[in-house]
């Protein structure tokens, strides 16, 4: 016993360790689209609106992204005026201290990456309770913190770095609440709701997720309770996730005043987002049936529940269908369609489903669901992903468990989050499907120990230390593969001419080294078409897509996918102004001075075009 406890303690730090490794490396040298924002405006803004007591000003951003400013804001201590970083030089110009770029994101970024490391620990402890297994507990956090995707995510001063944490945070507490009904489960639950809110206003799909479950995990334990404990287990329950609403709902106010001078901000953050108002109501109604079910009907409605528990079960077993048949047919469908429409004419990034009208196609619901579930899929390394596949079909096939909840409640939750973003129309890129990571790793950790057990072996601790042995040194050279990129993984399975994520800043830095080794590059003007490049570069450098005082001569052009396609749409209302900037040919020329193709996707691309 105490042989397992060091060998799992050790494999845990391992784990933990090469998160953090991995992070650190390359951390300092990028910078994405919309950083600038959070490190010049809203982080600053955060902690002056705190010090000089103006609570209104703490709203920073519609996300709201306070957890950002909360952690992010340990980098004022070292960096206490960015905006210094800049200097405008006039409409069309701006300058940037080369010196002290790196500086400032890892005063910025290292505090994200420390409190997901930190995390992972509390992952470990959490899914252990939820779980009792270690195994299941440790491979989870494995695959969690060798996911090339979470590394690349935690990276980056945006709300989604820590989204994705403090929501796993806040999923894997509630299920301890479901499992063991203790408060100390559930005042966590409370604080990491809370954060979660604050960090993203996605945040409000908890609530109707966690009420589900307590009707769901009744289903697997109502046969053993009597008439009485049945009266208790939903009393509680339902106390419980009211409590949370209230505690979380207080973590929001305090790092979040700004709700207290004016409460229609919460309203706007909670009920006054998509459906939250009749959900909320749908949730009150129910509680108060149930309730009145136990003190004056006697339970007759749960009872009923109690008899068709069974048949319930069977019927949410048509969730790990839908989803196992997506995955399947994505995986199969991307290598073997030659022409799949959908994805030939679509950019995986358009912003709403409305908008794939627009590329002349008719999307019906299940290409809806096809086209959210894509860049999940293909974005999963391969052992988690045939760990999940397992898990589903193997559940599929078994009866009442402990582990066919937990299966079914996290698959359900990968599904609800999919069909609310059908709903309100958003096409889920890997950032904004960055909540579903943690819940793949979970399923993949609880497909691994249904694996171990097939395997028939007399030391049963050796064997689960070399699964994880292997699961380490094949996952970290998947992560090993595409540094310093890691938030532009994509499996190999997905063919070389598609995409399931740009750029996004990546490669700027390595294009600013080659534009800084030119001879007098300080004289040197560029134009980027992305965030990215300006702010290693030690010349002129320009983002505008006019030059409205005309007085600059462009030397060279930095020039991405993604800032094509934001060209290219607006392409005429450049060309219409006579100082709009004219760059449409030079992205089909095949001869850049410098290029670099992310992942080797050629597509994928950076390239510097010398602009004669």
């Amino acid at each position: 016993m105490q042989n397992k406890k060091i060998s799992v303690l050790f494999l845990l730090i391992l784990s933990v360790g090469l998160f953090f490794a991995f992070g650190f490396q390359h951390l300092t040298k990028f910078v994405t689209a919309d950083e600038h924002y959070w490190t010049y405006e809203r982080i600053p803004q955060y902690w002056q609106a705190l010090s000089d007591f103006n609570l209104k000003k703490t709203l920073i951003n519609d996300k709201p992204g306070i957890t950002v400013a909360m952690f992010s804001g340990v980098g004022l201590l070292v960096e206490k005026d960015p905006t210094s970083h800049t200097t405008k030089v006039d409409a069309d110009l701006r300058t940037f201290d080369v010196s002290r770029t790196e500086n400032i994101n890892l005063a910025f970024r290292l505090p994200i990456l420390i409190i997901n490391s930190l995390l992972l620990l509390y992952f470990f402890w959490i899914i252990k309770r939820v779980t009792e297994n270690e195994w299941i507990a440790l491979w989870s956090v494995v695959l969690m913190a060798l996911s090339p995707i979470l590394i690349g995510i935690s990276q980056i001063i945006n709300p989604d770095a820590l989204f994705w944490s403090f929501s796993a945070a806040a999923i894997f507490s509630y299920l301890a609440v479901l499992k063991h009904n203790q408060k100390k489960f559930v005042f966590l639950t409370a604080l990491f709701v809370g954060l979660t809110m604050l960090s993203k206003y996605t945040a409000n799909i908890l609530l109707p997720f966690f009420f589900f479950n307590i009707f769901f995990y009744y289903l697997f334990i109502c046969e053993k309770y009597t008439q009485a404990e049945i009266k208790k287990y939903f009393v509680s329950q339902i106390f419980n996730l009211a409590i949370i609403v209230a505690g979380a709902l207080a973590v929001i106010a305090i790092f979040l005043p700004a709700i207290i001078i004016k409460p229609i901000y919460l309203y706007r953050l909670t009920l006054g987002f998509g459906a939250m108002q009749s959900i909320v109501w749908t949730i009150t109604i129910v509680s108060i049936i149930f309730l009145l079910d136990q003190f004056i009907f006697r339970s007759t409605l749960s009872l009923w529940l109690k008899k068709y528990s069974q048949t319930f079960i069977t019927i949410s077993k048509i969730v790990l269908a839908l989803v196992f048949s997506i995955f399947v047919i994505l995986l199969v469908g991307r290598n073997v369609v030659q022409h799949w429409q959908l994805f030939e004419m679509v950019p995986f990034d358009v912003k709403e489903l409305k908008y794939i009208d627009d590329y002349g196609y008719s999307i019906t619901l299940w290409e809806k669901f096809l086209f959210e579930f894509n860049p999940l899929v293909f974005s999963i390394t391969p052992i988690a992903l045939l760990a999940v596949l397992f898990v589903w079909l193997k559940t599929f096939f078994t009866k009442k468990s402990s582990e066919a909840f937990l299966v079914i409640s996290a698959t359900s939750f990968i599904l609800i989050y999919y069909t609310a973003s059908v709903i309100i129309g958003i096409t889920s890129i890997v950032r904004y499907s960055i909540i579903l990571y943690p819940m793949i790793a979970f399923l993949g950790g609880i497909g691994l120990w249904q694996i171990s057990q097939k395997i028939k072996i007399k030391n049963v601790l050796n064997l689960n230390i070399a699964i994880t042995l292997i699961l380490i040194i094949f996952s970290s050279a998947i992560v090993f593969s595409i540094k310093p990129f890691y938030f532009n993984y994509t499996g190999s399975l997905l063919p070389k001419k598609d995409l399931i994520s740009d750029a996004w800043g990546y490669g700027g830095y390595e294009a600013a080294q080659y534009l800084n080794a030119l001879p007098n590059a300080k004289n040197i003007t560029i134009w980027a078409d992305y965030y990215g490049v300006c702010e290693f570069f030690v010349g002129r450098c320009i983002t505008d897509y006019n030059l409205e005082t005309g007085q600059y001569s462009l030397d060279y052009l930095a020039l991405t996918r993604r800032g094509q396609i934001r060209y290219l749409q607006n392409n005429a209302k450049w060309l219409e102004k006579e100082t709009g900037i004219k760059v449409a040919e030079d992205y089909n020329d095949p001869n850049p001075v410098w290029k670099i193709e992310i992942g080797n996707r050629p597509d994928n691309f950076i390239k510097i075009m010398k602009k004669y």
